[in-house]
């Protein structure tokens, strides 16, 4: 990781990010989940919790839910069904004991009981077929996200936050493959905080997420940067409204080949050369000045897109 380029977005980041405005929309969705959880999930009973009722959560915890407006606030793109989201709910409602388990993991604060109430979760569900307790943890972070967006990451793919924590230069104390699904949901969600509030950034869990997920920082520690010896190749993922960092308008340039030209001008601050799609070259080199012999005029012919897998999850 290059600190003084991650502290330089981190600077870019807080002019252009609200977050306090985003907190006030977190703790009413927070406060909607909660009550959602505790008078629908736990109340006593067993009649079918409606769809409508469980599509208002999903909406909040999954970008793939259905009816989601425009532009507002979600977890994650969980990529779970609709109708498996509404399955696991009833399931939940019908099975108390399940659903105690997860609400005791909600209110837990130690790091190392929760874990073990994880690891708990992941035994008496090991037979159920609802998603709740994946190889990807991500229905359950999603979960935890919703409950608590100011101490859980909605960074809810343990495959993600391993990148993360990769990419933080974060030394796990213990040995992160042989690790129960327990201690790498929680040792992770409070190293990555604690590793990203050192580079500078405060704020609630969900605005580290915001920073973490932004377009320059993203491309930094997910596989958008391609290198081939000490050459690189800046590509653009599709944007989601769930990952997507408004930053301010600069001419007419738009947001996209501004993504680019900071990409670019990254890369050639650690030694890169940059190939750039020729349809995009001359307004991306309105804002990037490359030196000499920075810029390549042909894509290397080894060259092999994996545009697709940039925002998956799982």
């Amino acid at each position: 990781m290059n600190k003084s380029l991650v502290q330089e977005l981190v600077s870019k980041f807080v002019q252009s990010y609200d977050s306090v405005a985003k907190d006030k929309i977190w703790q009413k969705q927070s406060a909607d989940f909660r009550r959602f959880w505790s008078e629908r999930v736990l109340a006593p009973g067993k009649e079918t919790i409606s769809d409508d009722d469980c599509d208002a959560i999903i909406r909040i915890l999954d970008f793939s839910g259905k009816g989601k407006p425009k532009g507002s606030e979600v977890v994650a793109k969980v990529m779970v069904p609709q109708n498996v989201w509404r399955k696991l709910f009833n399931i939940l409602h019908s099975d108390k004991k399940l659903a105690s388990l997860v609400d005791s993991i909600f209110k837990e604060a130690n790091i190392d009981r929760k874990a073990q109430l994880i690891d708990e979760l992941y035994v008496a569900n090991a037979a159920g077929e609802n998603r709740l307790t994946g190889e990807s943890g991500n229905v359950l972070n999603a979960l935890l996200a919703a409950y608590d967006p100011v101490k859980n990451l909605s960074a809810v793919s343990i495959k993600h936050r391993k990148a993360l924590m990769d990419f933080l230069e974060i030394k796990s104390p213990f040995d992160w493959a042989s690790a129960s699904i327990g201690k790498r949901i929680s040792h992770s969600n409070e190293s990555i905080q604690e590793a990203t509030r050192v580079l500078g950034l405060t704020g609630s869990a969900r605005t580290l997420y915001r920073f973490l997920y932004s377009e320059p920082v993203s491309n930094l520690w997910q596989d958008t940067i391609k290198r081939e010896g000490k050459q690189v190749i800046v590509t653009v993922p599709q944007k989601t409204d769930a990952e997507e960092i408004q930053l301010p308008n600069k001419g007419e340039i738009r947001e996209s080949l501004q993504m680019q030209a900071i990409l670019a001008d990254i890369g050639s601050k650690m030694g890169f050369q940059i190939w750039l799609p020729r349809s995009d070259r001359g307004r991306v080199l309105t804002k990037w000045k490359p030196k000499a012999g920075i810029l390549l005029e042909e894509l290397p012919v080894t060259f092999k897109s994996d545009h697709d897998e940039n925002n998956r999850t799982d």
